[in-house]
């Protein structure tokens, strides 16, 4: 690889190497959760007191630190904010908000994602709308999936709570923040190289993702909708809507995603529900592992065409077998627009396609766009 590469500014950047995680309770294949990480001790300036951390409890009562901030008054007195230590890989010690603002590399708040460089080597992801089911996901698959290049989880926290602003009301904004720490990757999205590549260096890439996802979809299947360790559905396509799961049936995860449309419709939409039943229970769909966006950008390469990470697993999960190949349809239309022959054939190598699946879903979230209120950060 070249020395002047320059490092990934995908959703998410990680290098396989770096620190011994601390080791992961016994637990059956599908058990592997963010808290059942051994976490190390972490002095923080400020915290009077050890706190045990209890994994299973919310956010609100699980802080293992106190720092208190000066945020601006937006008249009435803010919250002291809590740090909830989620995972602390050993011998990394991660910078509390304070430190990160300090230096300049965060936003005072974050409303959305953020992605931004904290050091040479390290990346961080934060914001409102990153969720520790993310960092959950990646320590789940690095258990079970060690040999797919996914990014490596140095520490997640979480950060609040914020007082909402009254005067701009959100009830689906967060009132925490979290952040998530990773060993950046070198290499670049794949649309970024994919014009400069070769025929065989394009088939190469395309059997590597191809493989990948063969394994994954190998692995022994759940019985439920949802992220791992029985977790709620992290999918934008109930991003904004109240009840996520986990749901016990694909039928139970189908009448959801309606439902969700249903509740801003101007009208009924009994056709339409028979319709997506109609589609959607043509044939009986398993449920497997499913990264969810599954974009160019979030594919990591290098120049000689090597996939170094899969990015972005923040809506991965257990979801129906043409989960992956209908969002795929339906989100690589902004990419490679000229060229939209060769880029359909390639996800046609890597993945079962599910066309008609897809089209329903690319209605299905114009409708969801369509029908809510007000447009939020994607």
């Amino acid at each position: 690889m070249s020395n002047t590469e320059e490092r990934a500014t995908g959703d998410e950047e990680v290098e396989q190497e770096g620190s011994k995680e601390g080791e992961l309770q016994e637990e059956g294949p599908h058990e592997a959760a963010l808290g059942d990480e051994e976490m190390g001790e972490e002095e923080v300036e400020g915290s009077d007191d050890d706190k045990t951390y209890d994994p299973e409890a919310d956010v609100e009562m699980t802080a293992a630190e106190q720092i208190e901030t000066d945020e601006e008054d937006l008249g009435e007195e803010e919250p002291r904010k809590l740090r909830t230590a989620h995972y602390i890989c050993p011998d990394y010690k991660a910078l509390d908000p304070d430190e990160l603002r300090g230096m300049n590399i965060t936003k005072r708040r974050a409303t959305k994602v953020e992605i931004v460089e904290v050091s040479p080597d390290v990346t961080l992801k934060y914001g409102a709308n990153v969720t520790v089911h993310e960092a959950n996901n990646i320590l789940w698959l690095e258990k079970y999936a060690p040999t797919v290049p996914i990014p490596k989880l140095l520490a997640c926290y979480t950060w609040g709570p914020f007082k909402r602003r009254i005067d701009r009301p959100n009830r689906y904004d967060s009132e925490y923040e979290t952040y998530i720490f990773m060993r950046s990757v070198k290499g670049q999205p794949l649309n970024a190289y994919w014009n400069e590549f070769d025929q065989a260096t394009k088939r190469q890439i395309t059997q590597r993702l191809k493989d990948i996802f063969v394994q994954l979809r190998a692995m022994a299947n759940e019985r439920y909708v949802g992220c791992f360790k029985n977790g709620p559905v992290t999918d934008r396509i109930l991003r904004y809507w109240d009840n996520k799961g986990p749901f016990k049936s694909v039928e139970a995860f189908h009448n959801e995603i309606i439902e969700s449309i249903e509740k801003d419709a101007v009208a009924p939409m009994t056709s339409l529900r028979q319709f997506i039943h109609g589609e959607l229970s043509r044939s009986d769909h398993q449920i497997v592992i499913t990264h969810g966006n599954l974009q160019p950008r979030n594919i990591i390469v290098d120049k000689e065409g090597h996939v170094n990470a899969i990015t972005d697993w923040s809506q991965s999960g257990w979801y129906p077998a043409y989960w992956e190949s209908a969002k795929a349809i339906a989100t690589w239309c902004s990419f490679w627009k000229d060229e939209r022959d060769a880029r359909f054939d390639c996800m046609e190598q890597i993945l079962q396609p599910h066309c008609g699946e897809g089209l329903l879903y690319r209605y299905l979230d114009s409708m969801r766009s369509n029908y809510w209120p007000f447009t939020p950060s994607e």
